[in-house]
């Protein structure tokens, strides 16, 4: 009978390790059959020398392992995360770097897009005004509109 309800105290103990409640134990403690003897209030050595806990025994050393497994993927998983993090970091500087570069470069297009267009209204105007020159003195007549709106032709 004893062992029965040595047996459901184990029981007991490693349910509340692993819910993470325990009563006598520090709840960061890992989970191992000695943590698992100590929250239950039985002898160092229950689990381990007593055939009829081995069954207890193992399923708590299964877990023991499964959570340094878990463990050991999640470091992996957060080194790779870690690394992948630093690369978006980059990226999103280069990025940045990249879009100022842009945004220079597109300044530096619209001024010379603006100068461009005053050369060319310069320019137009220069050949304008040679064109009706080279009219007006092609002409034998010139015509001038006097103050009233009358046209006289100068010989």
């Amino acid at each position: 009978m004893k062992k029965e309800t040595t047996l459901e105290k184990l029981e007991n103990a490693f349910l509340r390790l692993k819910e993470g409640k325990p009563i006598r134990t520090k709840a960061n403690r890992r989970i191992t059959p000695s943590s698992v003897e100590d929250e239950a209030g039985v002898s160092k050595s229950t689990l381990r020398n007593t055939e009829a806990y081995r069954s207890l025994f193992n399923e708590i050393v299964d877990y023991k392992n499964s959570a340094r497994k878990n463990s050991s993927t999640n470091k992996a998983t957060e080194g790779k995360l870690s690394s992948k993090n630093e690369e978006m970091i980059n990226l999103k500087k280069t990025i940045r770097e990249l879009r100022e570069k842009l945004n220079s470069k597109q300044q530096t297009i619209e001024f010379l897009v603006a100068a461009n267009a005053e050369l060319t209204a310069l320019l137009s105007e220069k050949v304008a005004n040679k064109r009706l020159t080279e009219f007006l003195r092609s002409q034998k007549t010139v015509v001038q509109i006097d103050k009233v709106g009358c046209y006289q032709n100068e010989n």
